[in-house]
């Protein structure tokens, strides 16, 4: 018989219905163990979340790796219980080897009938024997509870660890569900901004908060008035860039409103940007703190539109940083301030301003009196300026111009044909028309009963021109002027209506004719004649004295008289050279006059240019040098002891001026021809000079070497 023809033994029921049984329960527990074990780990995940959250706000990647923990936990343990112990439990031989940990004989016994009944190698053997060891399995088996082989039964436990995080779950949401569903909310979708649940609510700050550079500040904390916890106290930390800390704190304040406490941190200047931390009972406040600059006006412009008579196209503009200007009365002005950043507010005397980005306005307004305003400002970030800047806009009135007239020549006559030159300038303070020249004649009874006036246009000018200057001329011959005494000054006019014309200082001159002319110049050579007659006069008074002192000895009068009287004869020797100077520049400007006169003959003025050549040299150098000789000798005199020896002087004569008897005691004359001023050299008397005499000797020998 082959094996083929061989009928196989099947499994009894009396084993094979235990065993399913088993397996059915066996799947049960371990699959609710799986669901339970999934549910405790997710239970777990979130009650982390929950008591962290409870600490301070987690991080949203915190929570995002806590769900996912808690998930893959339920994604892996089903899965995994499905594929050990149901995949792995779809045959009886595989359920026969789950009882071994817990009867291992049994499981071998089962195991065997098992392959027994399925196996056709194994049933080529006698199958009483194999229906006798069914037989001994099931009689096993009758006797037995297969439930206990369950392999490591927990569900038990599980479920007990699992109803214990539920249960809390449960109270909790009972007791305080708007925080149960916020930590849900939180736990189940982190990446969503969910606010964290507080029992404390705070008001929430700003992302940034800019402060004043470097300057201590004060931060307000509010405390919600629906939250159901308001601590008395709140505590802060400022955590810098450089990893430094600096802790803080604040006692709260009841609300007058009772709409919650409130707390103020008083914070020390920052210059880096900083992280601001404020916890109050379980809620926490962050703020960047960034220091800037109080806001500062870039510019600061007024607009004014100035009356219509001044003729102005456009309005002015002035520069208000100063936080001052003049305005003229009757003008309109518009402000102008544009801030470094862009503004919030702006006020000016406590009234808002319109403003545009950085950029405030004052509407125009009359000026007709001074006015005051107090401007403030407040930038985008609710920095107010370190002050308001005080505006004070004065009103005046409309000035009257000046003109003057310079580089006016020091002669005061002149001939009709020659062309006086000169400069005009005149300023107004906001435009002038013209400068003009005018000339009016002096009257008088006997020579001018009726002076001729006239007058001429100098430089136009226009409306925005505040300065103008040119040069002037006057000529009679030009002007049609007879020769006269005439008075010439410079005028101008402003914009201003009914204002008269400004005038400057006027200037006298004499315009004559050639004759005229030359009728005055010989009158004031007279006059300048009797002039150096005194100098001369004074002069030959002056060698009397210097004859006298030379004939003064030691046994004369006493030294000191006679050192005074040296000095004093010093100090008249340089009067007299400095009349003589001036005598000189006068008739050289008399030479000047004559020399513009074509009447005058050339001869004449060519004698007198030599007289006043030789007359000034006398004047520059042998007049004061007599009287640094003099000089000179007083102070040797004042160094000798015992009567002092004083230089002798000698007389001469010099510089042709005018013929005059001379004061010698001698008989003798000078000549008719020519008159000399006479000019005394300090020299020795012929006695023997003492050491001390020495420096008064060569004095006098150097002095006669000059002249």
């Amino acid at each position: 018989m082959s094996i083929a023809d061989l009928k196989p033994v099947q499994l009894s029921k009396a084993i094979e219905t235990p065993l399913l049984a088993f397996r059915s329960a066996l799947r049960r527990t371990k699959l609710s163990e799986a669901i339970l074990a999934s549910l405790f780990f997710f239970a777990v995940a979130f009650w982390f979340v929950f008591v962290l959250e409870r600490f301070y706000e987690t991080h949203t990647l915190l929570r995002s790796f806590a769900l996912c923990l808690g998930s893959l936990c339920c994604l892996l343990a089903i899965p995994w219980t499905l594929h050990r112990w149901f995949w792995g439990t779809r045959r009886l031989t595989e359920v026969a080897r789950k009882l071994r940990p817990v009867f291992p004989r049994l499981s071998e016994q089962i195991l065997s009938v098992v392959e027994l009944s399925t196996s056709r190698e194994i049933q080529t053997g006698s199958p009483v024997l194999i229906s006798a060891a069914m037989q001994q399995v099931e009689k096993r088996i009758a006797g037995m509870d297969l439930m206990e082989g369950i392999p490591k039964p927990r569900l038990r436990q599980w479920m007990f660890a699992t109803l214990v995080p539920f249960a809390i779950a449960v109270l909790v949401s009972v007791l305080y569900p708007s925080l149960a569903w916020n930590v849900w909310l939180r736990f189940s979708q982190p990446w969503l901004a969910t606010p964290r649940y507080t029992f404390t609510r705070l008001v929430e700050l700003p992302n940034e908060t800019v402060v004043a550079y470097a300057e201590p500040f004060a931060l307000a904390m509010q405390v919600d008035g629906t939250s159901s916890n308001s601590p008395a106290t709140a505590r802060g930390w400022i955590s810098t860039a450089g990893g430094k800390t600096t802790a803080i704190n604040a006692v709260g304040q009841a609300n007058s409103e009772k709409n919650g406490s409130s707390f103020t941190f008083h914070l020390p200047g920052q210059t880096d940007p900083a992280e601001l931390t404020i916890q109050c009972g379980d809620a926490f406040a962050k703020t960047r703190i960034v220091p800037m600059a109080r806001p500062e006006l870039a510019s600061a412009k007024a607009n004014v539109t100035l009356p219509s008579y001044l003729q102005y196209a456009e309005p002015i503009e002035f520069d208000l940083r100063s936080g001052a200007a003049t305005i003229l009365q009757g003008s309109e002005v518009e402000l102008t301030m544009r801030g470094v950043r862009p503004l919030q507010s702006a006020t000016s005397n406590g009234d808002e301003l319109p403003i545009a980005d950085a950029e405030v306005r004052i509407p125009k307004q009359r000026i007709d009196e001074s006015i005051s305003m107090s401007l403030d400002w407040r930038d985008v970030h609710g920095l107010k300026a370190a002050a308001p800047m005080q505006i004070r806009l004065r009103a005046a009135s409309d000035r009257s111009p000046t003109v003057a007239c310079s580089k006016l020549p020091e002669v005061p006559v002149w001939l009709a044909t020659d062309t006086l030159r000169f400069d005009v300038a005149a300023e107004d303070d906001y435009g002038l028309k013209h400068i003009g020249i005018e000339w009016m004649g002096v009257k008088h009874s006997g020579s001018n009963a009726n002076p001729i006036h006239g007058e001429r246009m100098v430089v136009a000018g226009s409306s925005q021109q505040k300065q103008l200057g040119g040069g002037a001329t006057f000529s009679c011959e030009t002007e049609k002027v007879p020769p006269q005494l005439l008075q010439i000054r410079a005028f101008t006019e402003d914009y201003l209506t009914g204002r008269e014309r400004v005038y400057s200082v006027s200037y006298l001159i004499q315009m004559m004719s050639p004759e005229e002319h030359s009728q005055w110049l010989s009158q004031q050579l007279r006059r300048w004649r009797g002039r150096a007659d005194a100098i001369y006069d004074e002069e030959l008074r002056l060698l009397e004295d210097n004859r006298e002192l030379r004939s003064l000895g030691p046994v004369g009068k006493s030294v000191e008289e006679t050192r005074d009287r040296i000095r004093k004869q010093s100090s008249d020797e340089w009067a007299n050279a400095q009349k003589l100077g001036a005598a000189v520049d006068e008739g050289r400007r008399l030479l000047e006059q004559a020399l513009r006169n074509e009447e005058i003959r050339s001869q004449q003025i060519e004698s007198w240019a030599r007289a006043l050549e030789r007359l000034n040299q006398i004047a520059d150098t042998r007049m004061p040098s007599v009287a640094d000789q003099l000089q000179q000798a007083a102070n040797a005199a004042q160094g000798n002891e015992g009567g002092p020896k004083l230089p002798a002087l000698q007389d001469q004569q010099a510089s042709p001026v005018k013929p005059k008897p001379s004061e010698e005691s001698s008989d003798t004359k000078p000549s008719g021809g020519r008159l000399t001023i006479p000019d005394t050299v300090l020299g020795s008397d012929g006695r023997e000079n003492k050491p001390s005499e020495t420096k008064k000797d060569k004095a006098a020998e150097n002095q006669n070497k000059r002249l």
